[in-house]
């Protein structure tokens, strides 16, 4: 068995529980302590019960709630450089954390998470796949601006992806942000428009892919209503379950099924 939970997923916060019913995997800790603790216990689930968290970066929408991990021993694990960014922004410089090498792989009892480098404007940026024993699969692609052939490699054979869309480019060009921050974005090393997931998911699209949640939506720049009529498209008349993530989260069970 392989689950998981989006307890957070947009800029004001992202974390992602992953579990095989005997080891659970917080990916990321953007949220305030408070909300982490209310939404695992709502999974019938309890911070002693974690077995590590994995940071993909360290902008403050994945750190953020990061002292809860401290306060209840759990493992850290990121890239040296991110690592280090982590401390300074903690304000913390013995902050414990484990490292590992981008491209990395981690075993965790059942479960092997498989570490990859994305483009995005942080120190070090990866993101994971998740596999049993089993063979069930799960794969990341969230907050890169480029889905190069790596990513498309490391997802490949996925059972569930989530996969961040970002924007609507038009949306992007007509609202609020200024020129500089639509620039950032919208660059390689910013987020995923709609277009790019669509295209993205295109070359991922196999027989047995079940489950696509899409994650990350501006609140600005974006329309779910938009997002889910591209990406249900893609795979009309097939078995996939396409499922748009409001940004504060869906912390309900969703399984991967090989």
């Amino acid at each position: 068995m392989l689950r998981f939970a989006l307890l957070a997923s947009g800029s004001n916060g992202n974390a992602t529980l992953i579990s095989d019913g005997t080891t659970h995997i917080l990916q990321d800790a953007g949220i305030s302590r408070k909300q982490l603790l209310e939404r695992i216990r709502s999974l019938n689930l309890c911070p002693a019960d974690l077995t590590a968290v994995l940071i993909t970066h360290e902008h403050t929408d994945h750190i953020k709630g990061l002292k809860f991990a401290r306060s209840y021993g759990i493992p850290v694990y990121a890239t040296p450089k991110t690592a280090e960014e982590i401390r300074l922004k903690q304000k913390d410089d013995d902050f414990p954390l484990f490292t590992f090498e981008a491209g990395d792989a981690l075993t965790f009892n059942t479960i092997t998470v498989q570490s990859y480098s994305v483009s995005h404007d942080a120190a070090d940026p990866v993101n994971f796949t998740y596999t049993t024993a089993t063979g069930a699969k799960l794969g990341f692609a969230t907050d890169l601006g480029h889905p190069c052939k790596l990513t498309m490699a490391r997802l490949a054979g996925s059972h569930a992806v989530i996969v961040e869309s970002n924007y609507c480019p038009d949306m992007l060009r007509v609202g609020p942000y200024p020129p500089f921050l639509q620039q950032r974005i919208r660059g390689k090393q910013g987020h995923l428009s709609n277009e790019d997931a669509q295209s993205l998911l295109e070359t991922l699209r196999h027989d047995r892919l079940r489950l696509v949640v899409m994650v990350h939506l501006s609140e600005k720049n974006n329309c779910p209503d938009l997002v889910r009529e591209k990406i249900t498209r893609i795979f009309a008349g097939s078995p996939v379950r396409v499922v748009v993530a409001p940004r504060d989260g869906l912390p309900e069970w969703f399984e991967v099924i090989p």
